[in-house]
């Protein structure tokens, strides 16, 4: 019982870890995906309209703040002013920030802004979270639900396949979790981990599986001998 109590601790323990990585968005003006190239896009405008004679530089500084754009001139379009960053220069996940200087000779502006570069080129969002979170919630009560059905079987083969689709649940829960997270700016170590873990819960699932339809099977062909001798019983008298 008390090993019972155990498993119920840890799952609860699983749970709550898959919750805390869920917690804590970045946000930014503009996502973009890792490894990829990139146009910085801004119009210029001066009382409403595009003004003649513009050039625009940008610089722009990684996420631990050294350089990487020092003040290169950006291309002028039709409507907004471009700048395209190469792959090589978006392979680290971060928020980058970036300051535009504007001039026509007259008049001057300067501003600053900042853009995220994660694993999918998708804005973590409020949204995505929920809907996160109502997945794992999901697979964690299903995990529960397992568990005490574990608890009050007393076939092996059904305890033992409850036992293992508890633990597939639980894996999936942190599955998500951990694919959820992949968007956000973690430290590499974790994302490593994060990596890892994927890797074996998809090695995990197929021997779940798998020992289950052994069970199963084993169950089916010990459950036909055992039929077969009792029908020899009855016939024979043994």
């Amino acid at each position: 019982m008390k090993t019972k109590y155990l498993t119920l601790i840890c799952m609860i323990f699983l749970i709550l870890i898959c919750m805390i990585f869920l917690i804590g968005i970045v946000s930014a003006s503009s996502t973009y995906q890792q490894s990829t190239d990139i146009d910085i896009k801004h119009p210029v405008r001066i009382d409403g309209a595009i003004p003649s004679n513009t050039v625009c530089n940008i610089t722009i500084y990684y996420p631990n703040n050294s350089l990487m754009v020092d003040f290169q001139p950006m291309t002028e379009q039709s409507s907004y002013f471009n700048y395209t960053l190469s792959s090589a220069l978006t392979g680290t996940k971060g928020i980058y920030n970036y300051d535009i200087l504007c001039t026509n000779g007259s008049l001057s502006s300067s501003e600053s802004f900042e853009f995220l570069i994660n694993l999918g080129g998708i804005e973590p969002s409020t949204s995505r979270t929920d809907a996160s979170t109502r997945s794992i919630l999901i697979f964690c009560g299903l995990a529960i639900l397992s568990f005490i059905g574990f608890l009050f079987s007393k076939k092996f083969p059904v305890k033992a396949s409850l036992f293992l689709i508890m633990i597939w649940l639980v894996l999936s829960a942190l599955s998500i979790s951990f694919i959820s997270i992949q968007d956000e700016v973690l430290n590499p170590s974790v994302e490593n981990f994060m990596s890892f873990f994927l890797v074996a819960s998809f090695y995990i699932n197929w021997f779940i599986f798998a020992f289950i339809i052994l069970i199963w099977g084993v169950t089916f062909f010990v459950n036909i001998f055992e039929f077969k001798k009792q029908k020899r019983r009855e016939k024979y008298g043994e």
